[in-house]
């Protein structure tokens, strides 16, 4: 991999603050707001996580840690609730007493 593909945001593909948070400006499909898809892509997350195929649950692992690299503070918000961690601590339970 390149060191540049966590860098190569363009300035014009940034959100305003600079923080690198992009949101669409218009409402999603399903007629979400912007400020609805942290909450809806950590639920998602979590789900995929706990997932019984082991790949699935690595790969949404895998979203889970380019999100937080990428995303901004309302995804970070998110991460840091007790539901999603709440989740998490769900999966490593299961996982630590098979």
């Amino acid at each position: 991999g390149s060191e540049a593909s966590g860098e190569s945001l363009q300035a014009s593909e940034r959100h305003p603050g600079g923080e690198g948070e992009r949101e669409p400006a218009e409402p999603a499909a399903g007629g979400l707001q912007p400020g609805e898809l942290p909450q809806l892509a950590t639920r998602l997350l979590a789900h995929k996580i706990q997932s019984p195929q082991e790949w699935e649950a690595m790969q949404a692992l895998l979203v889970l840690e380019t999100c937080m690299k990428n995303c901004g503070n309302k995804f970070h918000g998110e991460v840091g609730k007790f539901r999603f961690l709440n989740e998490l601590i769900k999966v490593v339970s299961q996982r630590c007493w098979r």
